[in-house]
């Protein structure tokens, strides 16, 4: 599939209701992670479909999508956003952000195949390719209907998570479950659903 550009006229929330903008909203609330969560030109690597492309049409100046690594050379974005990205297709992303600009990263669930399995690998393979402020989060429950951003390198916050919602047995078993895996260092490598986001500076 070709790159695909598209000037997101929708930002200005033209024709789209309140409820439906606000809904809409959710799916791209990690750009408050970022120093402006005015998103700006946005490069999309990954599938052209689904309610994060909808919410970044409606929320990004211009949104050019390409699920084959094929942007136009020399193109350059205020944000990139990549699913399940390779070491490849990372690497590529770093290279298309403006200098000052930020990637986002959204990874469902350990890899089981090649080096980028888990958030400390992203993190890593990140900082090498000369990306700065990488920072790694826990999208709870899931991406679609994510009520936390919650950082992984915050063991008061995670644990939190967990405090928060133990109501009812299974909620206290689900509980425990999670409090066992913090203290073992394992909840990294089995959370479904966590987001990086890292700043080019130059």
């Amino acid at each position: 599939m070709m790159a695909l550009r598209l000037d997101a006229t929708v930002g200005s929330g033209a024709k789209t209701s309140p409820d439906v903008m606000l809904q809409t909203s959710r799916r791209v609330d990690w750009r408050f992670l970022l120093p402006d969560p005015s998103l700006g030109e946005v490069a999309y690597i990954g599938s052209g479909q689904g309610s994060l492309t909808e919410a970044l049409k409606m929320f990004s100046a211009a949104l050019t999508i390409s699920d084959a690594g094929d942007l136009t050379p020399g193109s350059l974005y205020d944000v990139v956003v990549a699913v399940d990205p390779t070491v490849e297709r990372l690497e590529c992303a770093t290279q298309w952000l403006r200098p000052d600009g930020w990637l986002y990263v959204e990874v469902h669930g350990p890899s089981l195949r090649g080096p980028l399995r888990f958030a400390s690998d992203y993190v890593a393979a990140l900082k090498q390719l000369g990306m700065e402020e990488v920072e790694a989060h826990w999208c709870w429950p899931d991406f679609e209907s994510c009520t936390e951003i919650v950082p992984l390198t915050s063991q008061a916050a995670l644990l939190q998570v967990f405090t928060r919602h133990q109501g009812g047995r299974t909620g206290w078993l689900k509980s425990m479950f999670g409090r066992l895996l913090l203290r073992t260092g394992l909840l990294t490598r089995v959370i479904p659903c966590y987001s990086l986001v890292a700043h080019k500076t130059d």
